[in-house]
């Protein structure tokens, strides 16, 4: 299917207005960083099942949890649960 003219599938203006290339770029790097926390923190969340033996939605809990108990944001309570695991260390992560 080809795109008609004027469709925002083929980078024309819509409607008499140019795209607004700034507003997309900050969408995608939005997108990127909300996929790369997702991944952490499933991650995390699989670390923390197969240590409590516990299901996905438990695991979420206590990470949720432990977030709000410290004020520190969710992706990097997963951060450094990971960091911690995987290198035997209680420091933070860099």
């Amino acid at each position: 299917m080809t795109p008609t003219p004027g469709s925002p599938s083929n980078g024309t203006p819509v409607n008499g207005t140019e795209p607004d290339t700034h507003a997309l770029r900050l969408e995608v790097s939005q997108l990127r960083t909300a996929l790369s926390s997702r991944a952490v923190i499933e991650q995390a969340k699989g670390m923390i099942m197969a240590e409590r033996q516990c299901d996905a939605d438990e695991a979420f809990q206590v990470l949720r949890r432990f977030s709000q108990d410290t004020n520190v944001p969710l992706r990097d309570v997963a951060r450094a649960l990971i960091y911690q695991t995987t290198n035997g260390s209680t420091g933070p992560p860099t």
